[in-house]
C-alpha cells in the first residue's frame, strides 16, 4: 500500500493498537515488533490503546484489511466498522 502512496495508520495487534495520522513507517514498526514482541511501549505514533486494542477497528479509515487474526470482527463490533 505504502508503495501506491497510501498511508497506513493504524496497526492493531494483540495487545496494542497504534495509530499515527501522517501515517506508520511500516518496517520501523516491524522491526520494534520483532524485537520486543509487541507495540506496547511504541514511540513513534500519535496514539497507543493497550486496554481495548480491537476497538480500534471501529475508527473511520477509508480501507479496513483484517489480515491476521480470526474472529476479530464478530456481530458485536460488526454493526460499528
Amino acid at each position: 500500500m505504502e508503495q501506491d502512496e497510501g498511508k497506513i495508520t493504524h496497526i492493531i495487534e494483540r495487545d496494542a493498537a497504534i495509530y499515527k495520522a501522517d501515517g506508520i513507517d511500516i518496517e520501523h514498526a516491524k522491526a520494534y515488533l520483532i524485537e520486543h514482541g509487541s507495540f506496547i511501549g511504541y514511540d513513534q505514533c500519535d496514539e497507543i490503546e493497550v486496554k481495548e486494542p480491537l476497538k480500534y477497528m471501529e475508527r473511520p479509515v477509508d480501507y479496513l484489511i483484517p489480515a491476521a487474526t480470526e474472529k476479530s470482527i464478530h456481530m458485536i463490533n460488526a454493526p460499528n466498522i
